[in-house]
């Protein structure tokens, strides 16, 4: 079952987290274990569609504000890298893998999430 409302909180936790300096792993994680903990019911599979749609939307905004403000992502830094590929490859490339991470680490964060809801009882 979709809480909205544990989502939306779990995702303002995971951006202020983010714009904190704590962005990365560690913000998508403890976001969606507050998603985890206040949602309604304490079932593992909610845990993990809840947090990590939580954590997803949150890494979604982050590589979409790092594909905005990177200036210097070209077929140059690419080549130089080893990759031979566009700048348009690199951009979507960044915003999957941002979206992918942030999906299962805040669903890793969601099954804690209910795992501590349960032992408070």
């Amino acid at each position: 079952m979709i809480n909205i409302r544990a989502i939306t909180v779990g995702f303002i936790v995971t951006v202020v987290l983010g714009m904190m300096g704590l962005g990365g792993f560690l913000a998508p994680i403890i976001g969606g274990v507050v998603v985890g903990s206040i949602m309604i019911g304490k079932n593992y599979k909610n845990g993990i569609v809840n947090g990590g749609i939580s954590g997803g939307a949150a890494s979604l905004v982050y590589a979409l504000v790092a594909v905005i403000l990177s200036r210097e992502v070209s077929e140059t830094n690419a080549t130089t890298l080893g990759l031979h590929a566009s700048s348009a490859t690199l951009i979507v490339i960044t915003i999957i893998v941002g979206l992918a991470v942030g999906t299962v680490l805040g669903s890793i964060g969601g099954i804690i999430g209910v795992a501590l809801k349960k032992r408070r009882g």
